[in-house]
C-alpha cells in the first residue's frame, strides 16, 4: 500500500511549492488543489506517509508564511503592507482551514500529529500580527469543535493543556496579545457551549482554569493604580499618537468579557447538578465556590473607585490651577472695574452697561472657556470630565487616566450578573457567605458612579435575602444609612465645586 501511495509524494510536493509563486493566481489555485487531493485521495494514505506530508509538503507552506510576516512587517511601506497583510491573512486563513479540515477528516491517521499541529497554531497565536493571531485562534476552535466527539481522553488533555500554557505564554504580553486573549476567551465560551456534554471533567477543568486566568490576570492589571499610572505617563512622555495609545485601564474589556464568560461557564456548571449526564461535571468542577469567589473579585473591582480607593488627581496639579483660577478671577474682576471706571470717565454714565468688560462676545466666550477649563483643573479633572489628571510630563502635559464614572460605567451588567448570581444561592450558602458580601454591598450603595440598575438589583437582593437573615430593619437600615452617606457625599463634592 506505502508504495503505491509514494507515487502521490511528487505530485503534492510540487504543489507545495508552487503555494510559493509570485504570481497571486497560482499560489491561490496550488493551494486549493493541493487540499482538494488531499481530501479525495487521503483515505489511501498509512499514517506514516501522513506524518511525511505533514512535515515535507504542509509545514513548508507555514514556513513561507512566516517568513513573508518578517518581511512585510521588516522591510515594506506602510501601503505595501497593508496590502500584504491583506493577502496574508486571506491565505492563512484557507490554509490553516484546509489543514484543520483534513486533519480531521482522517483523523485516525493524523492524530499523531496533534502535537505538532497545535504547536503550529501556537506560532500563529503569540505573534503581535494581530491578524495571524486571530487566523490561529480561530483555527484552534475550528479544530476542538470538528474533532471533539473523535477524541479521547488523552488527545482532549493535549488540546485543553495546550489552550491553558498557551494562555500563559499570552497573558504577560497584556498589553500587545489583549486581542488575542479576548479570542480565547470567546473561543473557550464556543467550545465549552458546543462540547461540554462529550468533554472529560479533566478537559472542563482545565477551560475553567483557562478563563479564571485570563480573568484574574486582567483584574489584577486594572486594578493595579500605579502599574496604570507609570503607563500613562510613558505614553505621555513618548507622546504616543492617539490611535496607538493604550487606553486606561488598559484592559477593561478583557477583564470585564473574561469575567462574564467565566461567570456564564459556572452558572450553567451549576445548573448540571442533579442532571444525569451533567453530574459528573459539576462534581468535577465544584462550581458554586468558584462562582462566589468571582462574584467577590468582580463586587470588590467594582467598589475599587469607592471613599477616595481609586485613582486619585494630582494634589499639586490641582493646587497649581486653583491658584490660576484665583487669578483669573482676580484679573478678570480687575478689568471688569477699569473699563466700567474709563467709560464713566469718557462717555458718562450711559455708556457704562455697554464697556463694563471690554470685550468682544467673542473674547467673552473665550474667556468663560478658559476659566471653566481651569476650574475642571482645579479639581483635578478635564474639561469633558472624562479624565484625572494624576501628573506631569517632563514637558509639562498632563497625563491622564480614567474618572471612576468612565470606568466603572461599563461595568454595570457585570456587576447585575454577580450580584444576582449569589441571589440565587440556596439558603444555607448565602447565609454562610453574607459576612463575607454584605460589607460589599454596603459600598456599592455609597459609590457614586453606581448606576440606578445596580441599585435596583442591590435593593431587591437586601428585601429579599439579607432582610429575613439579619431583619428587615436592620436590612433596611443598612441600605438607607449606605443611600444617606453617599448623597452626603455628593452634596459636599457638590460644594467644594
Amino acid at each position: 500500500r506505502d508504495e503505491h501511495v509514494y507515487f502521490w509524494f511528487p505530485l503534492l510536493a510540487g504543489l507545495s511549492e508552487l503555494t510559493f509563486d509570485p504570481r497571486q493566481e497560482i499560489r491561490a489555485s496550488a493551494l486549493e488543489v493541493l487540499f482538494d487531493t488531499l481530501m479525495h485521495h487521503g483515505g489511501s494514505f498509512a499514517a506514516s506517509f501522513w506524518k511525511r506530508v505533514f512535515y515535507s509538503v504542509l509545514l513548508p507552506i507555514f514556513d513561507h508564511v512566516r517568513a513573508e510576516v518578517t518581511d512585510t512587517t521588516t522591510f515594506t511601506s506602510e501601503k505595501r503592507r497593508q496590502q500584504e497583510d491583506s493577502w496574508l491573512y486571506e491565505t492563512c486563513t484557507r490554509c490553516l482551514q484546509h489543514l484543520v479540515d483534513v486533519f480531521v477528516q482522517f483523523y485516525e491517521e493524523t492524530k499523531q500529529l496533534l502535537p505538532q499541529l497545535l504547536d503550529l497554531l501556537l506560532g500563529f497565536m503569540n505573534r503581535s500580527h494581530q491578524s495571524l493571531a486571530a487566523v490561529g485562534v480561530a483555527a484552534f476552535v475550528r479544530l476542538v469543535n470538528s474533532a471533539a466527539t473523535r477524541m479521547d481522553s488523552n488527545a482532549w488533555a493535549t488540546v485543553t493543556n495546550f489552550l491553558m500554557t498557551s494562555t500563559q505564554e499570552i497573558c504577560p504580553s497584556a498589553y500587545d496579545l489583549a486581542g488575542v486573549q479576548l479570542l480565547l476567551v470567546q473561543g473557550c465560551s464556543d467550545i465549552y457551549s458546543k462540547q461540554y456534554s462529550c468533554m472529560p471533567p479533566a478537559a472542563l477543568c482545565k477551560v475553567l482554569q483557562t478563563l479564571e486566568l485570563i480573568a484574574s490576570h486582567a483584574r489584577g492589571i486594572d486594578m493595579d493604580l500605579d502599574l496604570r499610572k507609570r503607563l500613562a505617563m510613558q505614553q505621555a512622555e513618548d507622546r504616543v499618537a492617539e490611535d496607538r495609545i493604550v487606553a486606561d485601564p488598559p484592559l477593561l474589556r478583557l477583564e470585564m468579557e473574561a469575567s462574564h464568560a467565566y461567570l456564564s461557564v459556572l452558572l450553567h456548571l451549576m445548573t448540571l447538578a442533579n442532571t444525569r449526564d451533567g453530574a459528573r461535571l459539576h462534581a468535577a468542577s465544584n462550581p458554586g465556590p468558584c462562582m462566589v469567589q468571582l462574584c467577590m473579585a468582580i463586587l470588590s473591582r467594582f467598589a475599587l473607585g469607592s471613599a477616595g480607593n481609586g485613582v486619585r488627581p494630582d494634589a499639586a496639579y490641582m493646587a497649581e490651577a486653583a491658584t490660576r483660577l484665583q487669578q483669573l478671577q482676580a484679573s478678570q474682576q480687575a478689568a471688569a472695574e477699569k473699563a466700567a471706571v474709563d467709560a464713566v470717565a469718557s462717555a458718562g454714565l450711559s455708556t457704562v452697561f455697554a464697556g463694563v468688560s471690554g470685550r468682544t462676545a467673542a473674547q467673552q466666550r473665550a474667556m468663560a472657556a478658559k476659566m471653566s477649563a481651569v476650574a475642571c483643573a482645579a479639581q483635578g479633572k478635564t474639561p469633558d470630565q472624562k479624565s484625572l489628571i494624576v501628573g506631569r510630563t517632563s514637558a509639562g502635559v498632563p497625563v491622564l487616566m480614567a474618572t471612576p464614572a468612565v470606568e466603572y460605567a461599563p461595568f454595570a451588567p457585570l456587576v447585575g450578573s454577580a450580584l444576582k448570581a449569589l441571589g440565587g444561592l440556596d439558603d444555607a450558602s448565602f447565609k454562610g457567605h453574607l459576612p463575607q458580601f454584605f460589607p460589599l454591598m454596603t459600598s456599592l450603595i455609597q459609590t457614586d458612579y453606581a448606576p440606578p440598575e445596580v441599585l435596583r438589583v442591590l435593593s431587591d437582593l437586601f428585601a429579599k435575602r439579607v432582610g429575613p437573615i439579619i431583619g428587615v430593619m436592620n436590612a433596611t437600615a443598612a441600605m438607607e444609612a449606605a443611600v444617606s452617606a453617599r448623597q452626603e457625599r455628593k452634596s459636599s463634592d457638590g460644594r467644594q465645586q
